[in-house]
């Protein structure tokens, strides 16, 4: 038995839940059965291990027969799905400052994921590695929640901004099309040999001031 299993919380695996009770509410017994995971662990706090999450994941991707349930988890999941962290996230000024708190907490939040935020002369990198083995098809969904929820949360704080762009290691998933919609942000497949998100973010955008900052 390994040392360290690493666990997400349960409020990242909730939204997944509930876009299957949205479509299928017969089945969500089913799928958490599939992944071992009672009613009880799906309450408050409570964290699963990502083998857990990783079974989830494959029963509602299998029951509902999609491939774009990570696409869909992006919007539901962002900058106010983080508890505490999120309250903190409001009082940040710019973009800048969100993603060097959200770089610097991260590992609290969820010790098996990695970012990291590098500002250079013109713009900043973003960039998000998993640091967890899972099924082929829950890496690509893990990588398409950080993806699209990043572009979410730009365009909540930003408007429509222009410049960014982002790197998925995923070869184009088959709903290719709905990322061509989320213009202008431009996202690119196949960019990398290792797992990993980069976000490619314009020195103006990363200094703008954002509305409502407390």
């Amino acid at each position: 038995m390994p040392l360290y299993q690493p666990i997400i919380p349960v409020r990242y695996v909730r939204p997944l839940l509930e876009l299957v009770q949205s479509q299928q509410p017969a089945d969500v017994a089913t799928i958490l059965r599939a992944g071992g995971v009672s009613a009880a662990e799906l309450r408050g706090d409570a964290t699963l291990t990502m083998r857990q999450f990783d079974a989830l994941y494959l029963a509602a991707e299998a029951t509902l027969g999609r491939t774009d349930l990570g696409f869909d988890l992006g919007d539901r999941i962002g900058r106010d799905s983080h508890d505490a962290l999120s309250v903190v996230l409001r009082s940040c000024r710019t973009l800048d400052a969100t993603l060097r708190t959200i770089a610097r907490y991260w590992r609290l939040i969820i010790p098996g994921v990695r970012l990291r935020y590098v500002r250079k002369g013109s713009h900043g990198e973003y960039i998000f590695r998993p640091g967890a083995a899972t099924s082929q098809a829950t890496l690509y969904a893990i990588e398409e929640i950080f993806a699209v929820g990043f572009h979410r949360d730009c365009v909540r704080l930003l408007g429509k901004p222009t410049g960014l762009q982002v790197w998925l290691s995923m070869p184009p998933p088959p709903h290719v099309a709905r990322y061509r919609a989320l213009t202008p942000t431009r996202f690119h497949f196949s960019a990398s040999p290792l797992p990993e998100v980069r976000c490619v973010i314009p020195a103006a955008l990363l200094d703008r001031p954002l509305p409502g900052a407390t």
